[in-house]
């Protein structure tokens, strides 16, 4: 019992001492100030690029350009409620959904039926 304490001890005190460095140390500390020198820092090519104008901006980014707040509160305050049927009738051609089956709980609902 008392040879594996001493055992423990003495990994535990290498341990602790190769952390420090004062086991195999070198002698040199690594220099934090040092510079390393890499490639030059360079100019793009093309600084003539401009932002789209408004003109050329898709629908998608005119929506997500549109302020929410105030469609919010239309549609809120009940005033006008075209505003959300517009974005969603652009959504729902996005995701065709005019070529969805109509059906398609059915055909689900006996497809996991047959599967049990």
């Amino acid at each position: 019992m008392k040879l594996q304490y001493i055992g423990f001890l003495t990994v535990g005190v290498v341990t602790l001492l190769s952390g420090c460095g004062s086991l195999a140390s070198s002698g040199q500390a690594p220099d934090e100030l040092a510079v390393i020198s890499g490639p030059s820092l360079t100019v793009p090519p093309n600084f003539e690029l401009r932002p789209p104008q408004e003109a050329q901006l898709s629908q998608a980014d005119a929506l997500r350009n549109q302020d929410a707040s105030k469609d919010a509160k239309k549609i809120l305050l009940g005033a006008e409620e075209s505003v959300a049927k517009s974005k969603d009738v652009w959504l729902l051609q996005k995701a065709k959904a005019d070529k969805a089956d109509p059906l398609i709980r059915q055909i689900l609902r006996t497809s996991k039926e047959t599967e049990e």
